[in-house]
């Protein structure tokens, strides 16, 4: 783990503790006025330019969203529902600086090296004594065939692309009793319609693959929840 200078101040006033954030040194300050994060120059720089802070400071508080702008650029230390939150956050108060930064991060997550084209070796083909024609050759792959594990991976889904439809909204267990064992029930509602609510049943182990994003319901294949709350 990497350990950080903690700066004697902050632009929120004197450090009372800290906690660190992951292994490459982010920490989160408290003080007596707000908190924030601290990102050391090294990480600051993995910053999109356009939300970068130079100071590395970074504020957490109602009036201050800057935290997400960490949140979104190092989304691994942070909890899934927090990194959610971080993106909706700067999309509803910065869209375009946004639809910039996540242009970046798609692209960036999708430019895997390509395969290099298999190099050609030249073969001299036998020929007849009598035979009129010049030599001829043979152009011979060197890989005629590509083996299982020598197949080209497949690209990497960013974290933050979601498939469309209603977003589970709050979720209840086979506790309740009208969810069946092994379901969860969920309330779900598209994010451009927040008041356009429906009620699914989704098998448990299939809402606990969900990934880092919430889970989007699909309308075809889950089963509407009859005995919803």
């Amino acid at each position: 783990m990497l350990t950080t200078e903690l700066p004697p101040l902050s632009p929120w006033g004197s450090i009372r503790s800290f906690d660190q954030v992951g292994t490459e040194g982010i920490l989160r300050v408290h003080t007596d006025t707000g908190t924030g994060y601290f990102v050391p120059r090294e990480l600051n720089a993995r910053v999109h330019e356009i939300w970068r802070i130079p100071t590395g400071w970074y504020g957490h508080s109602a009036d201050d969203r800057h935290w997400a702008i960490v949140a979104m650029t190092f989304p691994t230390l942070f909890p899934d529902e927090l990194v959610e939150q971080a993106h909706e956050l700067q999309q509803q108060g910065d869209p375009h600086c946004y639809t910039i930064v996540l242009a970046a991060q798609l692209a960036a997550a999708t430019s895997l090296p390509r395969p290099s084209t298999p190099e050609a070796t030249t073969k001299t083909a036998p020929t007849d004594s009598n035979d009129p024609l010049p030599e001829r050759t043979q152009l011979i792959p060197v890989a005629a065939s590509a083996s299982a594990d020598q197949q080209v991976p497949e690209t990497p889904r960013p974290a933050w692309v979601r498939k469309s439809g209603p977003i589970a909204r709050q979720v209840w267990g086979d506790w309740h009793e009208t969810v069946p064992p092994g379901f969860v029930g969920v309330v779900a509602s598209p994010d451009e319609s927040p008041e356009d609510e429906t009620w699914h049943l989704v098998p448990a182990q299939e809402y606990e693959s969900r990934g880092t994003f919430r889970f989007v319901v699909d309308l075809e294949n889950h089963a509407t929840w009859a005995g919803h709350p």
